[in-house]
């Protein structure tokens, strides 16, 4: 019988049992009142009888906990729930009864985490009910101490509480779950704001060492060239340009929103490749599968290093053929290894080598015997003079490196369309 009781029955029965007599002041698990149960449970007419008895608005369990913070450790609730306006209504009530009955959202837990700041991290765009507890919490006569992280929430979610809370904020606790990257994500007038007051939060932000394996981070954002640009425009100029070089390409890349165009990605990378984020041969070869031959792609081939043997060897053909210049099909045919299916189609778009058509043929894969089947039995002339060419200016300029290379062809008089066909950038055989 128990289990087939509805809310509404369960706080019915428990009312009555309070207007009974009932004791209300035991304790249970993890030293919960009564009133910690019924405002969890949003039991909000239990909770008031409860109040109207005597039972004390902010006694604290064993972590410290009021039952107003308790609301608080809700898990946050979405649009996509079912009943997410009724449980909205229930907790903004709740919130709205034990304010009216003099609960002090001053209390911290046994953390030192103050009930706005929890409210912040659960519940960050119930402004209205935030204002209100900051209000109650924090007066315009003593310090304000919030933590870093209550902070960068109210700027990543773009809270127009913010500016209030930085006009009394006196000093902010740091802690160790910063957020990753954080001063690139928010919008730029919040950190230029939060920069003015707290520069120092600011420099340990991009010091921070753990910062990069935090388990939980915020998309790359089109704000995110302006945040970097105020950041190198200001005395932390140096520490931001150390915090780049610390991060890589592919991460950049998985990290930027997937709303955002290819062309934002492209502005966003190249803008921090001028600063000396670094760029690998892995980081050509993602690039590279991700979005093909693009114009980020023909940047990083001017910055890339010499390519280590042990890195080149994992690779793909066609990326290392395009940023290793002493590696050509030839080279890959002497001591073939496993190609994978897609690779095998990406290079028949640009060789009808006949030794290259039987290695495929041997693979027996039915989508790639058809793509053979269809090229021409010996390769065209602009495929065989595209790698005799490629062979002479690296001999004859004596290029050690990808960047040379790319460099001299941008020099030579020819028309761009033989310079995209020396770079395998337009494909031959479609």
């Amino acid at each position: 019988m128990k289990d087939m009781c509805t809310s509404v029955n369960t706080e019915d029965f428990a009312i009555k049992l309070i207007q009974l007599g009932a004791n209300i002041y035991p304790r249970c698990r993890n030293n919960d009142s009564l009133l910690h149960i019924a405002v969890r449970k949003y039991f909000l007419r239990v909770a008031k009888c409860l109040i109207e008895r005597g039972v004390d608005i902010n006694a604290q369990n064993d972590d410290g906990k009021t039952p107003l913070r308790v609301v608080g450790d809700r898990q946050d609730f979405r649009e996509i729930q079912i009943d997410y306006k009724q449980t909205r209504k229930d907790f903004e009530e709740g919130v709205s009864l034990l304010l009216y009955y003099g609960a002090d959202a001053s209390i911290c837990d046994d953390k030192g985490v103050s009930t706005f700041e929890q409210f912040v991290l659960w519940h960050p765009w119930m402004f209205a009910v935030l204002e209100h507890l900051f209000d109650l919490t924090y007066d315009s006569y003593s310090e304000c101490v919030i933590r870093l992280k209550a902070l960068e929430y109210l700027m990543l979610y773009e809270s127009p509480l913010f500016y209030k809370v930085m006009d009394r904020v006196t000093e902010v606790s740091l802690d160790n779950c910063v957020l990753a990257h954080a001063p690139f994500w928010m919008k730029t007038d919040y950190l230029r704001v939060f920069l003015e007051k707290f520069d120092h939060v600011v420099d340990e932000m991009l010091s921070d060492d753990n910062c990069c394996s935090t388990s939980w981070t915020w998309p790359f954002n089109e704000t995110s060239i302006d945040n970097f640009r105020l950041l190198l425009e200001s005395h932390l100029a140096p520490k931001t340009i150390e915090y780049i070089q610390e991060m890589s390409i592919p991460f950049i890349m998985s990290m930027v929103q997937r709303k955002t165009s290819v062309k934002a990605d492209v502005e966003l990378i190249q803008y921090l490749l001028t600063f000396g984020l670094g760029v690998s041969f892995s980081d050509i070869e993602k690039v590279y599968n991700l979005d093909g031959y693009n114009d980020l792609l023909k940047t990083m081939l001017h910055m890339i290093p010499i390519p280590e043997s042990r890195e080149v060897a994992r690779c793909d053909v066609l990326p290392r053929i395009i940023c290793d210049i002493h590696f050509d099909l030839e080279t890959f045919l002497k001591d073939p290894h496993d190609c994978s299916v897609n690779s095998m189609k990406i290079l028949l778009d640009y060789f009808a080598n006949p030794r290259f058509r039987d290695y495929c043929l041997r693979r027996d894969v039915n989508s790639v015997t058809k793509k053979v089947k269809r090229l021409p039995t010996v390769p065209i002339l602009v495929e065989l003079a595209r790698d005799a060419t490629r062979k002479f200016l690296i001999s004859r300029y004596k290029i050690t490196r990808a960047a040379q290379f790319y460099s001299l062809l941008k020099r030579l008089p020819i028309s761009t369309t033989h310079e995209k066909i020396l770079s395998f950038e337009t494909p031959l055989y479609r």
